[in-house]
């Protein structure tokens, strides 16, 4: 049991690394805010963050965003729990299971994603789930830990979180072209990329974490970053 819990921590790192960000500052986010990190954007729900790459453009809208206790993978960590302290802490934080559902907008050819309609919506839900497998290197996410958005992949966390590295490539620390743009619009037929409030971010490991009030992402002071 040791073994395998030391493991999920490990794996837990792991994904808290692509955000950049512990429990505890998650917490006190307010629900209101974009938070812009080197490695990605969180946002709001229902608010629509813009996605690119090359001639591929794409929106999404996170509807809700809930968790639950595994309650079979915290049977397991039984001993574990009734230690107390950061033990316990981390083996109940490893028999959760997190969900967001979203909604998608893409096109692949241009800036008029929804100007003329002529884009392909779908409905999904982001999972990450209890680690399966025995041991490294058989351990295993059976999630969806992924925004899907026609072809585009891009690694997603609990509760908003949209990573620029796509699926596939870990917590792999690189630029890998893909921009995004977080709006303050909540109705798709608002969306104009050609906007000239938008903001592009990219993969930067100098860009400090940002937190903007919903309400305030397109002031002056807050579109010169």
């Amino acid at each position: 049991m040791g073994k395998s819990l030391f493991i999920i921590f490990i794996m837990i790192a792991m994904f808290n690394s692509i955000k950049d960000i512990s429990a505890e500052q998650y917490e006190m986010k307010p629900e209101t805010a974009v938070v812009i990190y080197f490695s990605g954007v969180e946002m709001p729900l229902n608010t629509i963050l813009l996605i690119h790459k090359d001639n591929q453009y794409c929106a999404v809208k996170f509807i809700r965003a809930w968790d639950e206790v595994d309650k079979e993978t915290l049977g397991r960590f039984d001993s574990e729990i009734r230690q107390g302290g950061i033990t316990a802490d981390s083996a109940r934080e490893a028999s959760m299971k997190t969900y967001a559902t979203y909604e998608s907008y893409y096109k692949k050819d241009g800036a008029s994603i929804i100007a003329d309609g002529s884009f392909r919506k779908e409905e999904r839900t982001a999972s990450l789930l209890p680690l399966r497998g025995p041991f490294r290197p058989f351990i295993y996410q059976p999630g969806n830990g992924c925004i899907e958005c026609g072809p585009i992949k891009l690694l997603w966390e609990y509760k908003t979180f949209v990573s620029f590295v796509p699926l596939g490539k870990g917590s792999s620390g690189r630029d890998y072209g893909y921009e995004l743009a977080p709006t303050p619009w909540t109705d798709i037929k608002d969306v104009n990329v050609r906007d000239h409030r938008i903001r592009w971010y990219r993969y930067d490991e100098k860009r400090k974490k940002m937190f903007i009030p919903i309400d305030k992402l397109w002031d002056t002071k807050n579109s010169s970053h």
